[in-house]
């Protein structure tokens, strides 16, 4: 891990010097550039397209190359002001995202072939060890799990297109998640898929694992695939690198193995803006792995958990056929376990999303949600909650920034909130609201990169 980071910093660290002398020299020849106002400059940065980044001219030489570097900023803040366990509590994560994309075509003259890495630093935690618990439930409460200071592999594949880009096999460390149960909501920080990402393997975007990927185009619009992923039941303690051995003491002081065998298939449908005026997407999704999942309070062992997803986003409205033009999309998404292994077992989201409402921020995107989740019979037994069924509702936006900053804000009401993130609290769990708002800087696109 530490020479994969090394190489990624140094390679990052000589592109940047090299396009800070590449702008130093561009910079001399542009002195008399007429200044403009503050107010100007906001203004644009608000609402215009960005202009080109001081490394521009280095990331057009690079993309010729096939080299792509990836660097990303982002900062999630929430706080719970009347909602859950205890009120008041605040959590902030502050990540840096790194790696680069190889087309390997171009640089080596393999075809349809490219190699990814990606590393993530969390660099600033404030509150993650708490505010789970604080909130206690099982909507935010999952949003927000404890992210500890420190830095993991997240990608580091090896990817292969054949038969005219139809056929694509990955291989490598990879995250299940950015292929399988693909959200469909406005900001996917908000319907992560609480089901789906604990005891079932699907670990949350930047836990990496052992994996291998294939995906055929049946027609432009039709794709199947399937996966494996020797995934790793202890996280957000593994760093990439896991995959094999090691054991986590449940709840009940049974221990388990932490790491074991996931297979995933899926059938997806899309259109796009370009080819289609009201764009369509669906997936069916059904997961299986082999883990001995013992229940939190009987001595009962679940020898294996199995599942499936249902994602869908129709356009229904749409002003006329320009990709960034005004338009309306439903969405829904759910999760379902076909057992009792779990702690949450069903989940559902639902909601409308308005695409590009004025004019002059055409990228803008503003959306009004529901969540249901369903505890697990045995988890609400063990939880003592009076209710098995928590709900949510709520509004979110993304607002692009020059196009390089994207801003996330967020508010949502839970009622029937349960302690599924602190089953062992003697505290009583309130309905109340939770804000919070994401910001996400993409830092190699400012640059040029």
């Amino acid at each position: 891990m530490t020479t994969v980071k090394g190489t990624i910093i140094a390679a990052i660290g000589s592109i940047l010097l090299c396009g800070t002398a590449c702008a130093q020299s561009a910079n001399a020849s542009n002195e008399a550039t007429e200044a403009t106002g503050f107010m100007s400059s906001l203004v644009d940065y608000l609402n215009g397209p960005g202009v080109a980044g001081p490394l521009a001219p280095v990331g057009e030489a690079l993309h010729e190359h096939g080299i792509k570097p990836v660097l990303v900023l982002s900062n999630n803040y929430m706080t719970n002001p009347s909602l859950g366990l205890v009120k008041g509590k605040t959590e902030r994560v502050t990540t840096i995202s790194y790696g680069v994309d190889l087309d390997l075509e171009r640089i080596l003259g393999l075809q349809g072939s490219a190699f990814h890495v990606l590393g993530q630093y969390n660099m600033w935690t404030h509150g993650s060890e708490d505010f789970a618990n604080a909130t206690g439930d099982s909507i935010i409460g999952h949003a927000a799990p404890f992210a500890p200071t420190d830095e993991r592999l997240t990608k580091l594949t090896f990817e292969q297109k054949l038969f005219d880009d139809r056929f694509t096999f990955e291989v490598g460390i990879d995250n299940a998640a950015s292929h399988f149960g693909t959200p469909v909501c406005n900001t996917p920080f908000l319907c992560q898929g609480s089901v789906t990402q604990f005891y079932n393997g699907l670990n949350p975007p930047p836990f990496g694992n052992y994996s291998a990927r294939a995906a055929y185009k049946i027609t432009p619009q039709i794709t199947a695939q399937a996966g494996y992923y020797r995934t790793n039941l202890n996280f957000p303690f593994s760093h990439g690198w896991e995959g094999w051995k090691g054991k986590v003491k449940l709840p009940n002081g049974a221990e388990v193995e932490s790491n074991y065998n996931l297979f995933l298939a899926n059938l997806r449908y899309d259109t796009s803006p370009q080819t289609d005026l009201y764009p369509t997407h669906l997936e069916a999704m059904i997961y299986y792995n082999d883990t001995d999942f013992a229940s939190p309070k009987t001595p009962e062992v679940y020898d294996s958990m199995t599942g499936l997803y249902l994602g869908a986003k129709q356009t229904v409205w749409r002003e006329n056929n320009d990709p960034t033009s005004t338009s309306v999309a439903l969405y829904g998404s759910l999760f379902a376990d076909f057992g009792e292994g779990d702690d949450v077992n069903s989940e559902l989201d639902a909601g409308v999303i308005l695409q590009g409402p004025f004019k002059s921020r055409p990228f803008d995107s503003y959306s009004a949600k529901f969540i249901w989740n369903h505890l697990s019979d045995d988890y609400a037994s063990y939880a003592n909650v009076g209710a098995q069924d928590e709900f949510s509702a709520g509004v979110d936006a993304n607002l692009v920034l020059a196009g390089n900053t994207i801003l996330q804000p967020w508010a949502m009401y839970s009622w029937n909130t349960n302690k599924a993130m602190n089953p062992t609290s003697t505290e009583s769990s309130d309905d109340g609201l939770a804000v919070g708002v994401n910001m996400i800087f993409l830092m190699d696109k400012a640059l040029g990169l």
